[in-house]
């Protein structure tokens, strides 16, 4: 069964990693920007600042985040078509 969503791409990838990790809020945010997973790009010891804890412990968030993740990631992969059509977008404007 396919099932279309009209959320915005970045809401549905949010929405899917706070389900996954648990994290919410700032913490979510932070984390997912230490990733790459949302913009602008966050360094850890940036990240630490924000959070009020040590570059380690953002370390030890962003590797579990990327676990978490792997783990709850069916082997045929994941397919979110919002998210993947936002990219495309993103590289041909970038042109």
């Amino acid at each position: 069964m396919l099932i279309l969503s009209t959320e915005h791409p970045d809401a549905a990838l949010r929405r899917y990693i706070e389900g996954v990790t648990g994290q919410t809020g700032d913490r979510l945010t932070t984390v997912m920007r230490v990733n790459g997973l949302v913009d602008p790009p966050l360094r850890g010891v940036d990240a630490a600042d924000l959070l009020g804890v040590s570059p380690q412990r953002v370390s030890q968030l962003a590797d579990r985040m990327r676990v978490l993740i792997a783990w709850s990631t069916p082997p045929g992969g994941l397919w979110m078509p919002q998210t993947i059509a936002a990219r495309r977008l993103e590289r041909t404007a970038a042109l």
